[in-house]
């Protein structure tokens, strides 16, 4: 009955089921037309309470009305049923229209006949001539019949064909040819995209109020469904948009219809779309479906953009501390790996060294074994050497004196490097010191001091 109502039939609630109930009408088998309806006969029961034999018995559509009964000119006589009485009604029609084509024939002799030169009674010699007029004449027509019956469908378009308004095919891309007057061809566009636009308020999940654009492609990808099944296609996609959006935004939070959640709307309201145009028989397939725009209303707007730009920040200020990390865990990766190195360096040198003594003392024990006093002054003289070679001041304690010697040399390298450098090269015409002198100095009061030691 939904089908029925689409395409424009439809009768009060409850009539048929009261009918079924009387036992007046029965199923009889599904219409051979697109969304097969469901057809119903008359019953036994039905003839025998009105007191008739057949259909034909019951008083016509224009009977009822010269009786002033029904008004019948707001009647459509082609859905009064496909049975007994209406193939009567049928036959009786058609026999009246055989007969206005014999007439118009009479009428068209009669009034052609004297211009072609032929006797509109018969006979005479000019009959066969005038004959030969109208054979040409009906040549002609039938070539610009069979003309005006030719008709091509682009690569991108259907042709559907109805036949005395009865459907019967539907033709692809390509030249065709169809008998005019009697077929009707419809061509539909069937990879067009036409786009519709909703645009209202609507309420959310969390009982908030947003205003939403949505866009709908959609394309007429069964022309049989589109023409012939539903009396309005576009307008039933127009209003079951709006509906499945309305559904979809509903079952929503308002922080998700205006922000993250816009792409998963848009793909719940296409499918329930699609499911809806399938359950109408609108023969529309939609394409894309895009939230244009969704916004709050203008009374929360301002609050609304705070929370946007603190969330941008909050992603602006997450871009920068990542971008810090990159740049900052590299240099540290280097330093540690730099520290790990000068590590093992300083270890590889440490052993180094270490191992170095311990091979310089294994060799020094040696040597002190085969003379212990020259090795052992040798050592006291590296030790003296060592620490007066780092040393600028010396101070000499005399024997048996109660003064002690002091020596500045580092004064001494001082005032000797203020010299001018051609001084410093001619040592035999100088006064100053220069440090090989310092170092001779040095010489003379060691071996000044071993001397008195030698006395004692």
């Amino acid at each position: 009955s939904e089908i029925e109502e689409i395409r424009g039939v439809s009768f009060a609630s409850n009539t048929l089921e009261t009918l079924l109930e009387l036992d007046w009408v029965r199923p009889a088998g599904r219409k051979d037309v697109p969304g097969k309806p469901i057809q119903y006969a008359t019953t036994e029961n039905f003839l025998n309470h009105f007191n008739i034999q057949k259909l034909s018995d019951l008083p016509t559509i224009d009977e009822l009305g010269s009786a002033g009964l029904i008004d019948t000119s707001s009647i459509d006589k082609s859905i009064f049923g496909t049975g007994k009485f209406f193939k009567e009604q049928s036959l009786k029609e058609k026999n009246n229209i055989y007969e206005d084509i014999d007439e118009a024939i009479k009428r068209f002799k009669a009034i052609f006949g004297p211009i072609f030169g032929g006797d509109p009674g018969g006979g005479g010699g000019k009959k066969m001539s005038s004959s030969k007029y109208i054979s040409y004449f009906f040549i002609a027509l039938i070539v610009l019949y069979g003309a005006a019956g030719i008709y091509t469908v682009d690569a991108q378009e259907e042709a559907v064909i109805l036949r005395f308004g009865e459907y019967t095919t539907t033709k692809g891309p390509g030249i065709h040819w169809n008998p005019p007057l009697i077929d009707t061809r419809s061509i539909v566009n069937t990879e067009k995209l036409f786009t519709h636009t909703t645009n209202s308020s609507m309420l959310t999940k969390d009982e908030n109020i947003v205003n939403v654009e949505v866009a709908v492609q959609y394309k007429r990808s069964n022309p049989v469904f589109f023409l012939l099944e539903a009396s309005a296609p576009e307008d039933s996609l127009s209003q079951a948009a709006e509906s499945a959006l309305r559904h979809v935004v509903g079952s929503n939070s308002m922080d998700s219809v205006l922000t993250t959640g816009r792409e998963q709307i848009a793909i719940d309201v296409r499918s329930r779309l699609q499911e809806r145009l399938n359950t109408y028989l609108t023969g529309i397939e939609v394409v894309t479906v895009t939230i244009r725009e969704s916004r709050p209303p203008e009374a929360v707007r301002a609050a609304f953009d705070d929370v946007v730009k603190a969330r941008e920040d909050e992603v602006t200020l997450k871009n920068q501390a990542e971008t810090y990390a990159n740049e900052i865990v590299p240099i540290a990766r280097g330093a540690a790996k730099r520290a790990i190195q000068d590590a093992e360096g300083y270890k590889a040198k440490v052993i180094a060294e270490a191992s170095g003594e311990a091979t310089r003392f294994d060799q020094l024990l040696a040597e002190y074994k085969k003379s212990p006093d020259v090795t052992r002054e040798r050592l006291y003289l590296d030790a003296v050497q060592s620490v007066m070679s780092n040393s600028t001041k010396v101070m000499i304690d005399v024997k048996n004196g109660n003064n002690i010697m002091y020596l500045p040399l580092d004064q001494i390298a001082a005032a000797s490097s203020l010299r001018p450098s051609e001084d410093q090269n001619n040592n035999s015409t100088t006064n100053g010191l220069n440090p090989n002198a310092i170092e001779d100095l040095t010489d003379a009061v060691i071996e000044e001091i071993r001397k008195r030691q030698g006395g004692r």
